[in-house]
């Protein structure tokens, strides 16, 4: 990825509706930086959307919740022989009143639709060998997503 090109979580916390949102970002960079890394990607964190498309919120321990991130759990299970999870963190946004699906707000649904693209390629790479998931080595604590990673 080109250096002054921003990754799709940048474009997320950059915008100006998701920044009034300060205590869900918080919780989001809380489970992003410290809860995924000492205790793993815990379920009650996601719903899931579509294929191993899941919404990052911040849960009920934020009353009234709005922010949704939409992320991609990958998995190399039967090759890497080892269990866990690469968390692929997309882009998102602030769900809109009176709406309770994906599906009612078509700004959520690019980014969703978005991610289950990513996926379908992803799974057809990791089939046919270009893409793997590397076991931690060394000071490497966490898997690590490997090969041809360019989508665009």
């Amino acid at each position: 990825m080109n250096q002054s090109t921003p990754s799709e979580f940048e474009k997320f916390l950059a915008r100006d509706d998701v920044q009034e949102y300060k205590l869900e970002l918080e919780f989001i960079n809380y489970l992003l930086t410290v809860a995924f890394a000492s205790m793993g990607l815990q379920e009650h964190n996601f719903r899931k959307e579509v294929g191993n498309v899941t919404k990052l919120f911040a849960s009920d321990l934020v009353k009234n919740n709005r922010l949704r991130l939409f992320c991609l759990r990958v998995q190399d299970r039967q090759a890497s022989g080892f269990d866990k999870d690469i968390l692929i963190i997309g882009d998102g946004g602030v769900k809109i009143d009176g709406t309770e699906k994906t599906q009612d707000n078509p700004h959520l649904m690019l980014f969703r639709d978005e991610m289950k693209r990513i996926e379908k390629l992803i799974q057809n790479r990791i089939w046919k060998r270009e893409i793997w998931v590397s076991p931690p080595q060394g000071s490497r604590l966490h898997p690590l997503l490997c090969g041809e990673l360019k989508f665009y």
